[in-house]
């Protein structure tokens, strides 16, 4: 069985009535954090700001460095290009038939006839040949008496 329930009406004065014997319960108060552990809280934060901040600006050298070493590469590679260009064009001037070509079509040379060949001796030979002429019998002997006494010079001072 179920038992109804009472409808009750309260008058303005029984509203007004408080319990008085009834305790009083009071909200806890938020307990305040001590100094010493703010200060802990803001070195903490400090700390990871500024390793945040180094990390960041590490990375940023990095990627500036990288950044450097492409645009040397890129530079690297334009010269190994121009340095086989000047490579080619080297070669195509050493060419020995382009450089006749050359000097008989644009310079008007042309290669010399007999007539205009003069030949040179061998100046060494000419010299010697005429100081052998010039020297006569008795010059020839003095010049080996001149060298046996410079070889008995030398075997003398180096026994």
């Amino acid at each position: 069985m179920l038992v109804a329930e009472k409808k009750h009406q309260y008058t303005l004065e029984e509203i007004n009535e408080v319990d008085v014997s009834a305790p009083v319960v009071h909200p806890k108060k938020k307990s305040s954090i001590k100094p010493l552990h703010k200060v802990q809280i803001i070195f903490t934060i400090l700390l990871g700001c500024s390793i945040c901040i180094g990390l960041l600006i590490g990375y940023s050298h990095i990627a500036e460095a990288k950044y450097k070493v492409t645009l040397l590469q890129k530079e690297i590679k334009e010269l190994e290009v121009s340095i086989e260009n000047l490579r080619v064009e080297v070669d195509s001037v050493q060419r020995l038939d382009l450089i006749e070509e050359k000097a008989i079509n644009e310079l008007g040379m042309q290669y010399p006839k007999k007539e205009q060949m003069v030949f040179l001796e061998d100046t060494r030979e000419v010299a010697i040949s005429k100081s052998i002429e010039d020297n006569s019998p008795d010059a020839q002997k003095n010049l080996i008496v001149e060298v046996k006494e410079k070889i008995q010079k030398l075997i003398w001072n180096w026994i």
